[in-house]
């Protein structure tokens, strides 16, 4: 899977499912529109507070996603530094930055988080745990694929549509994908 190659007509899109099994996963998640950031894809994502959930364990983990995926940007050659943090008020040391190592740590958060977000999901019998489950197997797959991809090829620079790519796919957890969890939740556990 090449992020930095063009979409050829026939193929899988970034994010789609090879397999009849994970294609009805990522059904609902393709059906639904996603809002397109605006901006260079170094301009670093600033936190919302309308992408609160309501589960502050999850609030909390999706602010150091944003931090982490800032932090990405930020260690990209020819990347924006004027603001000089990655979007929590951490200051960017751009002299010791490592695309990879950074990369490597939102993947672990990452794995972590879903662990979490999976662990919640069962505690209140959420109805759409096994499509969630293979959406964030499917994503941390993608994510892997993209790792590899970049030490293959490139070293340890990221190419601008893989960024961006990345950025598009956090923006789009934690304002699309996660609402419908968002709203299980707060139902399941109404006084």
């Amino acid at each position: 899977m090449n992020r930095d190659t063009p979409h050829v007509a026939g193929a899988p899109a970034v994010g789609q499912a090879q397999s009849d099994r994970l294609a009805a996963a990522v059904a609902s998640r393709d059906n639904q529109p996603s809002r397109r950031l605006e901006g260079p894809v170094q301009t670093p994502l600033m936190w919302r507070d309308e992408w609160c959930m309501g589960i502050p364990a999850l609030d909390a983990d999706h602010r150091r996603l944003v931090t982490l995926v800032n932090a990405l940007l930020a260690s990209q050659p020819g990347a924006r530094h004027d603001r000089g943090r990655t979007g929590d008020g951490l200051e960017q040391n751009t002299a010791q930055s490592e695309p990879l190592a950074r990369f490597e740590a939102l993947l672990s958060h990452l794995r972590h988080h879903f662990e979490r977000e999976e662990a919640i999901m069962l505690s209140i019998d959420y109805d759409d745990f096994q499509t969630h489950k293979c959406e964030h197997s499917l994503q941390l797959a993608e994510l892997t694929e993209l790792h590899r991809q970049v030490v293959r090829e490139h070293g340890d620079a990221f190419g601008q549509e893989s960024l961006q790519w990345v950025k598009q796919w956090c923006f789009d957890h934690f304002v699309a994908e996660d609402r419908r969890l968002a709203r299980a939740y707060a139902e399941a556990t109404r006084p």
